[in-house]
This record gives structure tokens, sequence and C-alpha cells, in this order.
């Protein structure tokens, strides 16, 4: 009698495990956790960080702040909110990942289009410079340069950016920030102390000139592609040819400026 009563008893505990085991599925479907976790392994995937879980656990943190963004929150801080995360999905990938790049300019575009809590749809121009403008400061090109390359590619504050120039902007500005990155480094390498040879910088400038000339395109990626492929024997040639002793220097500033003006005269401009 007992061996029947301890029998019932455990097929009864084994009858309830799948049908709990059922509900907290059915639950965790209902909370979209299997799209949430889906979501987050294609991101770390593209992203393909040293730290995973430090990851993972950023990229959670910005899921919630993006839905507290525009739940109640007054409008001038929706607004920040919202380019603090759009930045964030934006640096996730380089822009070389062309793909995984322009999947995460998607999801910034349609972030700073829903504002929700401001009652908006679209994206004007105010909160796209504004963008712009954001990503300018976590780069490392001359202020001079930021300013001159966001005047050509921001927007009047009121003018709804539909996606096209919304992706030129963005990519622009972070190939902008890799062209500097390689300017800086063909000037530390003819650098004497803090300055250079002026007659060096030249013949470097001309011949980055003509790499970026020699690109027909509108893409500002194939310009940083020019730059990169500026054929070691040449620019050597150029060097050679360079008046070196004059005595001029100039400083790593006037250099990147000078190189920024070549890449920014051949952006497309929106306005």
């Amino acid at each position: 009698m007992a061996e029947q009563r301890g029998s019932a008893t455990a097929a009864a505990l084994l009858s309830t495990k799948p049908a709990h085991a059922d509900s907290e599925i059915e639950f965790l479907t209902r909370l979209g956790t299997g799209d949430l976790l889906r979501g987050a392994l294609i991101k770390l995937l593209e992203a393909r960080p040293d730290d995973q879980l430090g990851f993972l656990a950023d990229h959670f943190k910005n899921q919630l702040q993006e839905k507290d963004a525009v739940n109640g929150a007054p409008g001038g801080q929706v607004e920040q909110r919202l380019l603090g995360q759009a930045c964030w999905h934006l640096g996730l990938v380089n822009h070389s990942q062309r793909s995984a790049f322009n999947n995460n300019v998607t999801i910034a575009y349609h972030l700073l289009s829903s504002n929700n809590a401001m009652k908006k749809r679209g994206l004007k121009g105010k909160l796209y410079t504004a963008l712009l403008s954001e990503i300018g400061k976590r780069g490392t090109a001359t202020e001079t340069s930021k300013a001159f390359l966001l005047k050509k590619i921001q927007c009047q504050d009121h003018v709804a950016v539909p996606f096209e120039v919304f992706r030129h902007g963005v990519l622009t500005c972070f190939v902008f920030e890799d062209y500097v990155c390689k300017s800086r480094l063909l000037f530390q390498s003819i650098l004497q102390s803090t300055k250079a040879s002026r007659g060096l910088c030249h013949a470097i400038l001309g011949t980055l000139q003509d790499a970026l000339e020699a690109t027909d395109c509108h893409n500002p990626a194939r310009y940083l592609e020019a730059s990169s492929q500026i054929s070691p024997c040449r620019l050597a040639q150029a060097m050679d040819q360079a008046q070196a002793s004059d005595g001029l220097l100039m400083t790593e500033e006037e250099f990147l400026n000078e190189a920024a003006m070549m890449f920014i005269s051949r952006v497309k401009s929106v306005s």
C-alpha cells in the first residue's frame, strides 16, 4: 500500500514538471525574451568584442534606457538620451563592416525618428545635426576641420531628413575620423620633436591630394581607400624632391587641417 502511494506521488510530481516548464516558456515568450536574446546575439556576433559579458550587459542596459527615453521624460532629456543611444549603436562596428554598419545606421535613424514623448515622428534637421556634432566630439580631428565638415553636411533645423541623407552624413563623419587618423600617422612618420619639415609635409599633402583627385566618386569611403593606397615609392619620390633643408617647420594641427580640407572639399554638400 505504501509502495503504491509512493509510486502515485512520484508519478504526480513527474507529471507536473513538464506543465510547470511549459508555463515558464509561455511566460518568457509573452515577454518577448526570445527576440531580445536573438537581437543581443546578433549584435554580439557583429561587434565581436573582447569583453563579451560586458558587451551584453551594456546592450541590455541600453535597451532599457531606450524604453525609458521615450516614456515620460521632458523633451530635452529625451533628445539627449536618444542621441546617446544612437551614438552607441553607431559605434558598435567600424564602417568598413558595411552590412552590420548599415544595419546600425538604420536602427539609429528609426530611433531618432520615433520621438513618442514629443508626439512627433520623423527626423528633423536639428536632431540630425546634433548627432553629427556628437559623433565629431568623440573624434580626434581638429575643432576647425570638424566645424567645416559639419557646415557642409548639416541640415536646417526644421527640415525633414530622409534616410539617405542621414546615412551619408553619418558615414562621412566616421570615414573622416579614420582619414584624420591616417593623416596623423603620415605626419608622425616625418616628425621632428613636435614639428615636421614644411617641405616634406607639402610633399605628403600633394601626394595625398593626387590620390583623392584620382577617385571620381561621391562615396566618402572611397576617399579613405584612395588615401590608404598611396604608393610608398611615389611618396618616397615626392619626399626626395621636397626642399627639406629650408628650415621651415609645420605643426601637426596645421598639417591635419590642410589634409582635412582636402577631404572636406570633395564631400557632397547636403544643403
